[in-house]
C-alpha cells in the first residue's frame, strides 16, 4: 500500500529517496515486495512521505518557523510606540512554511528587438513610448 501510494503521488521524489537512503537508482529492477519493504522504511521527513502528507517541511522546520514568528513578533509588541512607526509590522513565514502559501510568480514578457517591444507599449498604453534621454 505504501509502495503504490509513494510511486503514484510523486514517483521522483520516491526514485529521489531511495537513491539517497538506499542507493538504489532503478528500483524497478528489484522484487516489488523488497521494495515495498524498504519504502515502509523511509523517515517521516523523506521526499515521498512529506508530498504525501502535503507537508512543505518537517517537525524541525515548523518548530523554527514558530520560534521565528514568535520571536519577531515579541520584538515588534516590545518595541516604544515611536520605535514601532519606523518598523514594519513583522510578515510571518509559519504560514509559508508549514500551508505552502506563496506568493504567485509574476509573469514576464520577454521581446525579440525593439519594434516588437514598441508595438506592445502601444497596444498595452494606447500611445507611443516616449523617450527622455
Amino acid at each position: 500500500m505504501c509502495l503504490a501510494a509513494f510511486v503514484k503521488n510523486d514517483e521522483d521524489a520516491f526514485i529521489c529517496d531511495l537513491a539517497e537512503t538506499y542507493q538504489i537508482y532503478d528500483y524497478k529492477s528489484y522484487h516489488v515486495s523488497f521494495i515495498a519493504i524498504l519504502a515502509a522504511g523511509l523517515r517521516q521527513n523523506s521526499r515521498s512521505r512529506m508530498a504525501l502528507d502535503s507537508v512543505q517541511a518537517d517537525l524541525n522546520g515548523s518548530l523554527l518557523a514558530i520560534i521565528h514568528d514568535d520571536l519577531q513578533n515579541l520584538i515588534y509588541v516590545t518595541q516604544s510606540a515611536h520605535s514601532r512607526k519606523k518598523l514594519k509590522k513583522p510578515e510571518y513565514i509559519t504560514d509559508k512554511i508549514i500551508h505552502g502559501v506563496h506568493k504567485q510568480a509574476t509573469e514576464y514578457q520577454g521581446y525579440k528587438n525593439s519594434e516588437d517591444y514598441e508595438k506592445a507599449w502601444e497596444r498595452l498604453a494606447g500611445h507611443k513610448h516616449i523617450e527622455t534621454r
